[in-house]
């Protein structure tokens, strides 16, 4: 038998989750990703920082939220966890949420898609999944910071250290690589026996002032900083584990930018809105112009729809992808803008280290 030196891991969300459970309960296996060069700094040793191989297992132990480092030995060719070395703690769905609400603990509703195998996802596994924030800036620097930047959790156990941290982005041609480094921490006060949670998120690159948000719900207001970063920013924590849905129009026109939709729930429906955007889209330069547009599946047609009111786009249910990392294409329906608008667009999904969506013919 081989030696293999015992290794760290940091727990993440299995392949398939959440549309692909273990018939184990409580679940057994963890799905990791292998980290080197960890290093703990700061008063409390809480300032985590380590390196991806790149390598996954699963791996054999009690269930560990993502987040979790752990450190594990190799026994007959599989991966088992024998130390929690750096604990995670709990996040809170943000679900249809308010500046005046608190994040509310989102879960499945009980229907079941007409596209995908839906399962419910563990309440422990789904608290744990990461924020995701969306920057996009005007002035020069939007080559260094735009993008789909995550959240995770670095708390250490000791009560020290509650908030989260961003480990590089995904920028809006899908590349990942390194940006702003987004640190999110919370304080929570009572008020009339509630508990308020007032979130921080501070923004730091050398090529820009360090820039604050701050508020208690799911969207933050910039405090101070730099003016090239926008007045606010989205948390947003997705259970589908689809990644949003971003395409472009490029025609000389006032319609001109970047849109993003976010998932939201596929139910058993004939006409179910699957995304919806904030109310607004990203000009060429950064800055927000208001438009309201969403995505909904007809199921008696097997058809999804982008309606900007104006204008409406459809792809085919056979076209469609959930896989995030893909592209595809929705062809034009309607336009009364007078714009010309494109016959086509091209929508991308994108995809993280830690998150795919499994595929229909990989379900069990």
């Amino acid at each position: 038998m081989s030696y293999i030196e015992p290794q760290l891991f940091i727990i993440g969300n299995n392949r398939s989750w959440p549309f692909k459970t273990s018939s184990i309960t409580p679940a057994v296996k963890n799905y990791g990703r292998k980290i080197t060069n960890v290093t703990f700094s700061g008063d409390d040793d809480s300032d985590l920082s380590f390196t991806e191989t790149g390598e996954t297992a699963e791996i054999i132990g009690l269930p560990a939220a993502p987040g979790t480092i752990v450190l594990c030995v190799r026994l007959n060719a599989t991966w088992v966890i024998v130390q929690t070395c750096f604990a995670t703690n709990e996040l809170r769905a943000l679900d249809e949420p308010t500046d005046d609400d608190e994040p509310e603990a989102a879960v499945y509703s009980d229907d079941y898609s007409t596209v995908i195998n839906v399962v419910e996802v563990p309440q422990d596994q789904s608290d744990y999944y990461p924020y995701t924030i969306e920057l996009i800036t005007t002035g020069d620097n939007k080559s260094d910071l735009d993008g789909l930047y995550q959240l995770y959790s670095r708390y250490n156990g000791k009560q020290q250290r509650r908030d989260h941290i961003s480990y590089g982005r995904v920028k809006t041609n899908l590349a990942r690589t390194t940006g702003a480094e987004m640190v999110l921490s919370f304080v929570g006060t009572y008020d009339s026996g509630e508990v308020v949670k007032t979130y921080t998120l501070t923004v730091t690159h050398s090529a820009i002032t360090t820039t604050v948000y701050e508020g208690t719900g799911a969207q933050l207001t910039k405090q101070s900083g730099d003016a090239s970063l926008p007045d606010d920013v989205w948390l947003y924590v997705n259970l589908e584990a689809n990644m949003p849905l971003w395409f472009d129009i490029d025609q000389g026109c006032p319609l001109d930018g970047l849109y993003t939709l976010w998932p939201d729930y596929i139910t058993d429906s004939t006409d179910t809105e699957f995304a919806e955007s904030t109310g607004y889209f990203h000009q060429t330069d950064g800055t927000r112009s208001t438009l309201a547009y969403h995505m909904e599946y007809n199921a008696s047609s097997d058809v999804f729809t982008i309606d900007g009111g104006d204008f409406s786009y459809t792809c085919d249910l056979a076209d469609f992808s959930l896989q995030n990392g893909d592209r595809f294409t929705f062809t034009r329906s309607a336009d009364t803008t007078g714009y010309g608008l494109p016959e086509t667009l091209q929508v991308r999904r994108p995809a993280t280290a830690y998150t795919r969506n499994i595929k229909l013919s990989e379900q069990a």
